[in-house]
């Protein structure tokens, strides 16, 4: 265990342990071959980016723009803009100049690094914008800017570590305090104006100590490094790694996250569900190709692997039958399953979203360990996950340790403890109402079992009133319908409404097979996503996919879409969740057209 009262120590007390450690992977050349560099190195570049703020004359609680891909220089800055105890402020590749500008002028932000020239022609055009920014420094090199002095390279901020600023560098670390303000982290903004959560240093290392209590990690492992390093998910788990000193490979884009796998082999790795649904759906329709007598032996894997799992969520060892059966099915199945994943993989924590029991059942069958959990950037990241063993499908794991989670009497799930944020940045109002008696009142609806078990059933803002004051769960719709082989993604709609209709972005080339298989006439997707036909078929399908569901629960109309949701268009935020209040804004004619057919 190292020291974690600050991330700049802590960071200092990794170097000291491991000096030679691999820190980070990173590759040059688009993913074909990667390369990684020592902790030591680490340090030296932090403290040359340190040195080039103090430079800047960027004093303690000063608020520092980062807005990239993930690669080692995003932690590089993170780093060492607490070295001179600053605060980071990250933001999404994905956000609008208005965003950007809204941040920059709430936090009086001085300086913003940014990762490539996607973004750099944004971020210069923001200083009429934004009077407090008075530089914007890009990863690589900047060549010909006419804003010479403004718009600078990496390399050209940098100040060696023989400048006389050291000696201030020095005495910043050590006025270090484990309540100065580590980050403000904006949340994703699937409803409402966009709201920054304060963390503390002491919210990291509480993260620190319940993580290790939980999760096995040691500098043997590797993490890849896919989802976007300014979710709290990404982050926390980034800082987790330089904790425990695993080596972190940085994914620039996370597009490419399954060419990567197989190259990095990481043996860990987050994911959010939508991952694992393309994945699952990607065995899918590999395994429909196979003969039948191969299909007939990876489903009985399955099953076998399924028998594994009663003995391991009850906490029981495994009869050796069973384990022989176990050790055939992994030569024959699911080592070639786990290659999918790099074939090194000891855990995935997976959370974001709602994932589908179901959907989990089968990677834990296959021997894939599926940390699914709940938390918020709120709580820096994780509340509850999974265990090694005794966990249950259809919760989100147990409560961390040191987390304190009970319910209120409308089901409101509140959270105490260590890694709660100290509140919204400038925004009072907003939380006393999210932070009462040192409770986050977290607008998830849920319960807890007197073992810690939690389960997470919705957002209580998201709940439908129908016009007929029926209430209606549209993640409980979703999550049914979505593990549909023709959908691939879907939104409900319901509110104020006489009845529940659904936006459903299908399977194309699913929906293609199925046209041909109800002999439909050739006709461009458009036109063939509205075939009476179709409809017609799909609608006794989806039926009878919810018979578990009351009259009023069921979606009863729908309407197909030509195009997915995406984060570009606003559907979608950077970590894949739906923004159902701009979907419903985005598509108002197409679902007024729907409600009044």
């Amino acid at each position: 265990m190292i020291n974690a009262d600050h991330i700049a120590l802590t960071l200092r007390n990794r170097v000291k342990a491991s000096p030679d450690g691999k820190a980070y992977g990173f590759s040059v050349d688009s993913g074909k071959t990667w390369q990684t560099i020592t902790w030591t190195e680490v340090l030296r570049q932090v403290d040359s980016v340190a040195l080039g703020l103090l430079d800047r004359e960027v004093m303690p609680d000063d608020k520092i723009g980062i807005i990239s891909p993930n690669r080692p220089e995003w932690s590089v800055v993170d780093y060492a803009v607490q070295s001179v105890r600053g605060v980071s402020v990250p933001m999404y590749t994905t956000s609008t100049i208005e965003q950007m500008a809204y941040i920059i002028r709430e936090t009086e932000m001085k300086i913003l690094f940014v990762g490539d020239n996607s973004i750099l022609g944004k971020a210069c055009a923001l200083f009429d914008m934004c009077p407090s920014l008075k530089q914007v420094v890009r990863f690589d090199p900047v060549a010909g800017s006419s804003t010479s002095d403004r718009c600078i390279g990496l390399d050209a901020f940098r100040v060696e570590t023989s400048s006389p600023l050291q000696k201030e560098l020095e005495n910043r670390l050590k006025n270090a305090v484990v309540s100065d303000l580590a980050t403000i982290i904006y949340t994703s903004g699937t409803t409402g104006e966009p709201k920054g959560v304060m963390l503390d240093q002491g919210n990291l290392k509480e993260l620190f100590r319940i993580h290790e209590l939980r999760l096995k990690v040691d500098e043997t492992d590797r993490s890849l490094s896919f989802l976007p390093l300014s979710h709290i998910f990404e982050r926390g788990w980034a800082y987790f790694m330089m904790y425990r000193g695993a080596t972190n490979y940085f994914l620039q884009n996370p597009r490419a996250v399954i060419e990567t796998l197989p190259k990095v082999k990481p043996t860990l790795m987050c994911a959010v569900p939508r991952f694992f649904e393309k994945t699952y759906q990607g065995i899918q329709d590999e395994t429909s190709r196979w003969p039948a007598i191969k299909r007939a032996i990876f489903r009985r894997a399955i099953a076998v692997g399924e028998e594994r799992l009663t003995y391991v969520t009850r906490n029981q060892p495994i009869p050796w039958i069973l384990s022989l059966k176990l050790a055939f099915y992994h030569k024959v199945v699911y080592s070639k399953l786990r290659k999918v994943l790099g074939g090194a993989i000891r855990f995935m924590p997976c959370a974001g979203a709602a994932a589908a029991p179901e959907l989990l059942r089968f990677f834990h069958a296959a021997g894939i360990d599926v940390k699914y959990g709940y938390g918020a950037t709120e709580t820096t990241a994780t509340v509850s996950c999974f265990q090694d063993l005794g966990f249950e499908f259809g919760t989100v794991g147990e409560v961390m340790p040191g987390v304190e989670v009970k319910v209120t009497e409308e089901g409101e799930i509140l959270v105490k403890g260590g890694t709660v944020f100290k509140g919204y940045y400038n925004k009072p109002q907003e939380t006393a109402l999210a932070l009462r008696d040192g409770w986050y009142y977290t607008g998830d609806a849920g319960s807890v079992f007197p073992d810690g078990r939690l389960v997470m059933t919705e957002r209580l803002r998201d709940i439908m009133k129908t016009s007929v004051g029926k209430y209606v769960s549209p993640q409980r719709i979703e999550l049914l319908l979505a593990q549909d082989p023709l959908v691939e993604q879907i939104v409900t709609i319901g509110d104020d409404r006489r009845f529940v209709m659904g936006l459903i972005v299908p399977v194309y080339d699913r929906i293609d097979a199925l046209a041909r298989e109800l002999r439909l006439r050739e006709q461009p997707r458009e036109d063939m996503l509205k075939d009476p036909k179709l409809i017609e078929h799909l609608s006794r399908h989806f039926m009878k996919l919810q018979q578990t569901l009351q009259p009023h629960e069921r979606m009863v109309k729908f309407t197909l879409l030509p195009e997915p949701f995406s984060i570009e268009k606003g559907e979608m935020t950077s970590t894949l969740k739906i923004r159902r209040k701009e979907i419903s804004r985005i598509y108002k004619d197409l679902i007024e057209e729907v409600y009044s057919s």
